[in-house]
């Protein structure tokens, strides 16, 4: 007998197959088989069942698609309360099972139900740096700095930075890093520009200016922000890429500051990525929850995100964004994006748009009713697979092995229900805690517990009075400081994390 050999791409190598030569027709039936199940190899990800007509197909027609279409982005968008959670924690388990280290930015915390997760948690071990930059240019490191921050306003208050802003933090900057070598905390940067305001005081714009800056930058020196934001070092490191690392940004008291976290996390990434050595395969795929928050439709503009959808797919890296509506987020990751998962959608506007990247022209008008009927969990997806003629696809997204991430909840809230006889009690206490308690509770909390009694408007007899009626704080001396009972009542209803 002749014996041929076969070789079939499947995601990122390649299977030998060895066939008896008895007739192309065999040929062809192997290789649509291994083109269609590329789960047999381990090597795909198996996203769910197909749908049509709204029945499933057979259980061995799970729509699956190889690894590599995730290597060119991925965008999934869908209304509040569609599904959109589930097919990012489906996508992310897929990668884990094929070996793939992901980096999540986990908004509300709803990510963290994956066991053996990395989770960064701001204020509690993890801070970052905002002004370090590598090596020993200062000039170009500055540069970095300034284009960080404007991206930073950018993105978040659609408004960038002035020239004279611009010219104001290189000046500072600059002259600061000539003279130490210390990384420059963001108080420091607040007090050096508090400087160069009350020097240029007469010239008109410089007060003004100035004070925009100080405005957006210092709740980042102050209170609990500081914690995470006013350091002279970070937590990052290449850890990043190995198994699956969450920040989570859910303990954020404002979307201001998910934004620059996401924003500095990312810039260091991107500036990594291009360190890296040029790949094929997936080194690290970046997820980012409600991604218009962070890269948000700006015309002619190109951000952190965009950039790395732009640019490091060579490098390994991949992006997946999850929005819910695509009319919000950049165009540039959009087009960029190989792989859409459309969930249900009920604007005009987000339909079209969506579907200008997922069918022609002419198909259009009899998908846009397919969107707007999809249930729960139900989803279109365009993978540009050639074995299903590169049309969109409707799926159920989840499989038996994904069961428990549909149901299961976040490991902070099942703590928090374990602990909830405590919180009952927490809320009942705090009901009848008088205003001027809080305010003294917050105060405390936000200073770090290196608060004085001189620096309170209130008297040490008055404090020890409130020390043993309600058990939140302690005199030692001069000092306030937090009872375990305090910590617990500033934690969770004060939003002190």
């Amino acid at each position: 007998m002749i014996v041929d050999v076969v070789f079939i791409s499947i995601g990122l190598n390649y299977v030998t197959t060895v066939v008896l030569k008895v007739g192309n027709s065999i040929i062809k039936l192997i290789c649509s088989f291994l083109a269609l199940h590329h789960n047999f190899f381990g090597l795909s990800i198996r996203l769910g069942y197909r749908l049509r007509d709204n029945m499933y197909y057979f259980s061995s027609e799970v729509f699956s698609f190889p690894l590599n279409c995730l290597g060119r982005h991925v965008c999934v968008f869908g209304r509040t309360g569609s599904g959109k959670s589930t097919t990012a924690k489906v996508l992310l388990f897929e990668l884990l099972r094929n070996g793939v280290s992901v980096l999540v930015f986990d908004r509300v915390g709803e990510f963290n139900v994956f066991d053996g997760a990395r989770v960064l948690v701001p204020g509690e071990g993890f801070r970052v740096a905002p002004l370090a930059f590598e090596g020993d240019d200062v000039v170009s490191g500055v540069e970095g700095i300034v284009s960080l921050f404007n991206n930073f306003f950018f993105t978040t208050y659609f408004c960038p930075l002035s020239p004279l802003q611009s010219r104001v933090l290189r000046d500072v900057l600059e002259g600061y890093y000539y003279r130490f070598s210390e990384v420059m905390r963001v108080s420091r940067l607040v007090e050096e520009i508090r400087v160069v305001q009350s020097r240029y005081s007469r010239v008109k714009g410089w007060v003004e200016g100035c004070e925009a800056l100080v405005s957006r930058l210092y709740p980042f020196s102050k209170g609990v922000l500081a914690k995470v934001f006013d350091s002279s070092e970070d937590s990052l490191d290449r850890v990043l890429f190995d198994g699956l690392t969450i920040v989570d940004l859910s303990v954020l008291p404002t979307d201001e500051a998910k934004n620059f976290l996401t924003n500095i996390v990312c810039d260091r990434v991107y500036r990594l990525g291009k360190r890296l050595e040029p790949s094929s395969g997936l080194k690290l795929v970046i997820l980012v929850d409600e991604a218009h928050n962070v890269a948000p439709f700006i015309p002619n503009y190109i951000g952190v995100l965009e950039k790395i959808a732009i640019e490091l797919r060579k490098y390994g890296i991949s992006l997946v964004t999850v929005s819910t509506r695509p009319t919000l987020v950049s165009k540039n990751i959009i087009a960029n994006s190989n792989l859409i998962i459309s969930h249900s959608l009920t604007s005009n506007e987000d339909i079209r748009l969506v579907l200008n990247y997922m069918v022609n022209e002419l198909e259009q008008e009899s998908f846009m009713h397919v969107l707007r009927t999809l249930n729960v969990g139900e989803a279109l997806v365009q993978a540009n697979l050639p074995e299903y003629g590169c049309r969109a696809i409707k799926v159920k997204v989840g499989l038996p092995e994904h069961e428990h991430l549909i149901n299961v909840k976040p490991k902070h809230v099942q703590k928090e229900e374990g602990d909830e006889k405590v919180d009952d009690k927490l809320w009942k206490i705090c009901e009848h805690m008088p205003a001027y308690v809080k305010r003294i509770l917050y105060t405390v909390a936000c200073s770090e517990e290196n608060l004085t009694v001189k620096s309170l408007p209130i008297s040490k007899r008055k404090l020890k009075e409130i020390a043993y009626t309600y058990n939140v704080i302690e005199v030692k001396g001069d000092k306030i400081i937090l009872t375990e009972y305090g910590s617990m009542i500033a934690k969770r209803l004060l939003a002190i994390k």
